[in-house]
């Protein structure tokens, strides 16, 4: 049987900004209390608040519309850490629904800008933070789009569906062809052929699904055509 206050009197060994340190069990858990205390101490505070500009946005859209990512970075570079703390306070959850769209497309933007930036991970990061931000409202549907599409760019389309999906159901018709292309990678060639209908249907340019409509024809050889003709018959 291991004593429990062995456990407690034993140092923890790790390491901090490239330095090893060692505390015991006890002092780490109350100095990560403090920090955590301080944090939400300064998020509380009006003027902490108040760097969250959300004046910030519309250059932010300007930004990212001219593809000068790395200045939309620069511009929104403090915000997930104070909105991943903020998060978590009542403060936030009293928030209003226009304030709450505003931040989760901030957050949108940033996270697309670091995916073309080639910054994949905080990325992710800071999407699944809009994610949280965004919930049900109609901003989600942009939010999620995102996130698939940076998923996708980082060749992990299995991963890139579901959010891709949940884009589509919740009203994003432009998210057809990426969602296409992440069916085909992943060997669903009906799927990926059902997305390049949705696709069309949606108004998408046939150039931008002709690559994901030749593959699966390359796929399928002769089936398609018949397969093609008894669909149509079911639909009428």
């Amino acid at each position: 049987m291991v004593c429990s206050l062995c456990l407690v009197l034993s140092p923890l060994r790790f390491t901090c900004d490239e330095v090893d340190q060692s505390l015991p069990l006890n002092e780490f858990r109350n100095n990560l209390r403090d920090r955590v205390r301080r944090e939400l101490s300064q998020v509380a505070r009006p003027e902490t608040r108040n760097a969250i500009d959300l004046g910030h946005v519309a250059q932010a859209e300007g930004l990212f519309e001219q593809r000068d990512y790395a200045a939309v970075k620069e511009l929104l570079a403090t915000w997930p850490a104070a909105l991943t703390i903020f998060l978590r306070t009542p403060e936030a959850q009293a928030l209003q629904p226009d304030t709450r769209g505003t931040l989760a497309h901030a957050l949108g933007l940033l996270g697309s800008a670091c995916s073309a930036l080639g910054e994949a991970s905080q990325a992710e990061e800071i999407l699944r933070l809009a994610v949280q931000y965004a919930g049900e409202m109609p901003v989600a549907a942009q939010i999620y789009e995102r996130l698939g599409s940076a998923l996708l760019a980082e060749n992990r389309p299995g991963e890139a569906i579901g959010p891709l999906r949940r884009a589509a159901m919740l009203g994003a018709h432009s998210v057809w062809p990426r969602l296409s292309e992440a069916f085909l990678e992943r060997g669903r060639f009906l799927a990926a052929l059902g997305a390049v209908e949705e696709a069309r249907r949606s108004g998408a340019d046939e150039s931008v699904v002709a690559d994901v409509r030749r593959r699966v024809e390359e796929r399928f050889g002769g089936l398609l055509g018949p397969w093609q003709v008894l669909v149509a018959k079911s639909s009428a």
